[in-house]
């Protein structure tokens, strides 16, 4: 089955409470990171691109975490490439679920 990597961004509403004499101190104090956060609120999940990949692709992706992050300098990119393989998600079609029997806890396919 082909392999494809997706990438996407989750979206937070957060909310600040901050006392100040004007509100563009308030906006200064949230964008220098200097405040607590007061709430938060998820706001969904975008995909914003996808393409199909090759096992020796992902291989190389995994070894590329283990090394130096997605190789930017200001905020590495994290992950589990110690997972390796079974970090990939497989969806089960309708016509394979079949295939697969139930045993004890968990599922194997057969």
């Amino acid at each position: 089955m082909p392999l494809y990597v997706v990438e996407a961004i989750q979206t937070f509403r957060h909310k600040y409470v901050i006392e100040c004499k004007e509100l563009e101190h308030a906006f200064d104090t949230v964008a220098s990171n200097e405040a607590s956060e007061f709430s938060q609120m998820h706001l969904g999940e975008q995909v914003v691109t996808g393409r199909e990949i090759t096992y020796e692709e992902f291989d190389r992706m995994c070894k590329s975490l283990e090394t130096v992050g997605d190789g930017t300098t200001y905020q590495p990119e994290s992950g589990s490439p110690w997972m390796g393989r079974k970090s990939i998600h497989t969806v089960v079609y309708p016509a394979e679920e079949a295939e697969v029997t139930k045993v004890s806890d968990g599922y194997v396919s057969v």
